[in-house]
């Protein structure tokens, strides 16, 4: 999903969400990263070429939280673009336009097992997904 980068208000790519390309019942929505889903989604991105925006997901400090996690940050001025409000416009922009309002950016083949591990967790706890 592109935002505006709330410090240097250049347009910052983050990364929101998974979608498999044939969806259960249960997968109508899809899935907000995690900081495990999303250090999967960072290996896909490195490998599917897009270096760049894979390099700008990487531990950062929030004031907010008050700890590291992995997150999403602006690929201009490397600024922390928060889980919150960057979960809120993901949530705004799927209930105007649903799946189709996001843009794709890497179609991978991923077995059945790793997208149960990633999606639900090691003993069906849920999760959250990305991409």
């Amino acid at each position: 999903m592109d935002r505006s980068c709330w410090k240097c208000g250049e347009t910052a790519t983050c990364v929101v969400g998974l979608y498999p390309t044939q969806p259960a019942r249960t997968d109508q929505w899809p899935r907000a990263v995690d900081e495990e889903s999303r250090a999967w989604a960072k290996d896909l991105l490195a490998r599917s070429g897009f270096v760049r925006l894979a390099e700008s997901i990487k531990p950062r400090w929030s004031s907010t939280v008050g700890a590291r996690y992995l997150s999403n940050g602006c690929q201009h001025c490397d600024a922390l673009q928060g889980d919150f409000p960057v979960e809120e416009e993901a949530s705004e922009l799927f209930r105007e336009g649903g799946v189709e309002a996001f843009d794709t950016l890497v179609v991978a083949e991923v077995s059945s097992l790793v997208w149960q591990h990633v999606v639900h967790g090691e003993r069906g706890q849920g999760g959250n997904l990305l991409m």
